[in-house]
């Protein structure tokens, strides 16, 4: 990939995860939710209760996209 490319799709996702945090911060408003969610929180989320039903570490690490399967175990 170019690194034009590169650096304009990254600039782009960072700007859309900023804009969804701050939808789930209105979100979380509404309920009174007192916990912060974020894009990263939900990815935390995910990945625990993935593991819940017993979803293989492997397959959660590649939808995760970490290269490490140390990364989910910790």
């Amino acid at each position: 990939m170019k690194p034009q490319l590169k650096k304009k799709m990254l600039s782009d996702i960072s700007a859309k995860n900023a804009l969804i945090n701050n939808y789930l911060k209105k979100i979380a408003e509404i309920p009174d939710i007192s916990k912060p969610l974020s894009m990263h929180i939900s990815r935390h989320s995910f990945a625990h209760i993935s593991q819940n039903p017993g979803i293989e570490s492997f397959a959660i690490k590649d939808i995760l996209g970490h290269s490490d399967l140390a990364t989910i175990e910790k």
